[in-house]
């Protein structure tokens, strides 16, 4: 979990981004999962939203891009992902990537 100083902080999301970055999606997690303090911003929640779907599927990336949107409402990656996790799920009828052709 993310507890301690802004350093401290700081250095577990570098430590959590490099692990998605070079595929080791379930050391992401503990560091994430964890953020009380709402140190993480809207595209590090993107990218555990990539990585929980990439370990979990659909519905644990949906958490993850609710809480991306929330800090970051006008992410259109995250709209677009979450479009995409939805239709999956069967709670959609529309492909987030249909709206652009």
């Amino acid at each position: 979990a993310i507890q301690g100083t802004a350093e401290e902080n700081q250095a577990q999301l570098q430590s959590a981004f490099a692990a998605l970055q070079s595929g080791r999606h379930q050391k992401v997690r503990v560091p994430l999962k964890g953020d009380q303090q709402g140190n993480v911003d809207a595209t590090v929640w993107l990218a555990y939203a990539h990585a929980c779907f990439r370990l979990e599927g659909n519905a644990p990336a949906i958490s993850a891009l609710e809480r991306s949107l929330y800090l970051d409402p006008s992410n259109l990656r995250a709209l677009l992902f979450k479009a995409d996790c939805l239709e999956q799920l069967g709670h959609c009828c529309v492909h987030g990537s249909d709206l652009f052709e």
